[in-house]
């Protein structure tokens, strides 16, 4: 297991006398599985006739283009997030088990796995987010293959702009 901190604690000490000692020890922190979140930023989608990505896979954390989970060459080829336009605005959606929880209070600077899975697993979810904005939290999350609900990571959007969103991500690893 790798490790993820190491703490050292020096310890001084001085006598009535001035004669001093010290001691030192070492704390290793080990990153407990599952708990720890991955940043990606910058990532960008667009919508529309476009050279630029409209899509997102968590399989690989890359951006690409839209194929139904049907005609996807291979599973790293499976968009979990799209954007397209929607009733004059932009929305996401999914083609594969991810659900979204929109929730604009949800501190994302601070965010833990734990804070994570806590607001998602208590959450409303649903297939899409119908009008995409600048500064929306959304959580995201699947139902893994024995039936169970998990959480996956949050993103918060950086830019709307006409056609295109620019978000951070941070995943559960």
């Amino acid at each position: 297991t790798d490790v993820a901190l190491k703490l050292v604690f020096t310890f001084k000490a001085v006598d009535a006398q001035g004669y001093t000692g010290k001691y030192s020890t070492s704390v290793y922190v080990y990153p407990a599985s599952g708990a720890l979140l991955k940043e990606q930023t910058s990532l960008s989608l667009v919508c529309g006739n476009s050279s630029d990505h409209n899509a997102f896979s968590f399989t690989t954390g890359q951006t690409l283009f839209y194929q139904r989970p049907d005609e996807a060459t291979d599973a790293t080829s499976v968009a979990d997030i799209i954007l397209e336009e929607y009733e004059g605005g932009l929305r996401l959606f999914t083609a594969t088990d991810i659900k979204f929880v929109c929730n604009s209070s949800f501190d994302y600077s601070q965010a833990t796995a734990t804070g994570v899975r806590n607001v998602y697993l208590n959450s409303t979810r649903s297939d899409f987010v119908p009008s995409v904005l600048a500064d929306d939290i959304i959580l995201i999350g699947r139902v893994s293959e024995s039936g169970q609900v998990e959480a996956v990571g949050v993103l918060k959007i950086i830019v709307k702009e006409e056609k295109r969103i620019v978000f951070n991500l941070k995943r559960i690893e």
